[in-house]
């Protein structure tokens, strides 16, 4: 009897000894099982947290892209003319201009208006009778050059005087129609840059105050310089004429300047620009008269219309 309960509490604490080893087991199991889950989902939420950062960062990042080179101011581009000793800030009508064509406005103005001596801005009416009223811009005054003559080319005549007064400073208005004109101007000296080149020289030329001789071999090389509308006259004092050209000022021409005329059934440039009395001359004068040179087989010449 003692023998047989002996074995029942052996196989007792057999039992006992199987089932905490199985709970060890299935604890720790289930242990692992929960940290792998939780590995899992600490990864999965710094997997999320690092997406979320670049996707912030991204968001805040600073847009570095390239400005429009329609948004770059100009540099370097002077819109100011002097006239009379006086400075001018120039105001275009037309807000769209490259910066070539107000270079090529600028300097054409100031040279067109360098020859007066004085210059003021007088207040007008905004009457319709006033040339004022072409403008789009609210033009408050007009350039006056007083007496003096002006000598503009037409372009200059017909689109150009309108002036805005603002914070005690004149501004010229540049109408819209004179930048359309002056771009037709620039197409012109693109076409023409070989002859506008020669031309250049041949002021120079003219400028240069070494005297021709009068002799044989100057006379020729004078009267090589002078085209007549019509015949060449028998007797003409070329040498004692080109030597007058070269005491005078002669002004570069202005690119409103040159025009075509029928010359012998042909088309002819024909350029005329300002000419003033030398500073040392007892008789001032400036003048602006008929077309004074022409362009013949890619030469300038001094050129003599009937009416000369």
């Amino acid at each position: 009897m003692t023998r047989i309960k002996l074995r029942y509490v052996g196989i007792l604490l057999t039992l006992v000894v199987l089932a905490v080893c199985f709970w060890i087991f299935i604890d720790g199991r289930a242990s692992k099982d929960q940290g792998h889950t939780s590995g899992k989902r600490r990864a999965s939420d710094l997997t999320i947290s690092a997406g979320t950062d670049r996707q912030e960062q991204q968001f805040t990042e600073p847009d570095n892209a390239t400005v429009p080179v329609d948004d770059i101011p100009e540099i370097g581009v002077n819109t100011t003319v002097r006239i009379a000793d006086k400075e001018y800030a120039l105001l275009f009508e037309t807000a769209a201009i490259s910066p070539e064509l107000k270079k090529t406005i600028v300097a054409d103005v100031e040279l067109n208006l360098s020859h007066l001596k004085q210059i003021s801005c007088r207040s007008i009416s905004q009457s319709p009778t006033e040339p004022c009223q072409m403008y789009d811009k609210k033009v408050t005054h007009w350039l006056d050059e007083g007496r003096q003559r002006r000598y503009f080319p037409k372009q200059l005549e017909r689109y150009f005087g309108g002036v805005v007064s603002t914070n005690n400073s004149y501004q010229i208005v540049i109408h819209k129609q004179l930048i359309k004109e002056y771009e037709k101007a620039m197409l012109f000296k693109k076409e023409h840059a070989e002859m506008l080149d020669r031309m250049d020289a041949f002021v120079d030329s003219l400028g240069d105050q070494e005297e021709i001789e009068d002799t044989e071999d100057g006379a020729q090389i004078a009267k090589d310089m002078f085209l007549f509308d019509g015949s060449a006259p028998q007797e003409y004092a070329y040498v004692r004429q080109l030597n007058g050209f070269k005491k005078m000022n002669i002004r570069k021409p202005s690119v409103f300047d040159f025009r075509t005329i029928k010359y012998r059934g042909k088309e002819m440039f024909v350029c005329s620009t300002l000419i003033t009395s030398p500073e040392d001359a007892k008789r001032k004068f400036v003048t602006k008269g008929p077309p004074l040179f022409a362009y013949m087989d890619g030469e300038w010449l001094i050129y003599l219309p009937r009416t000369l």
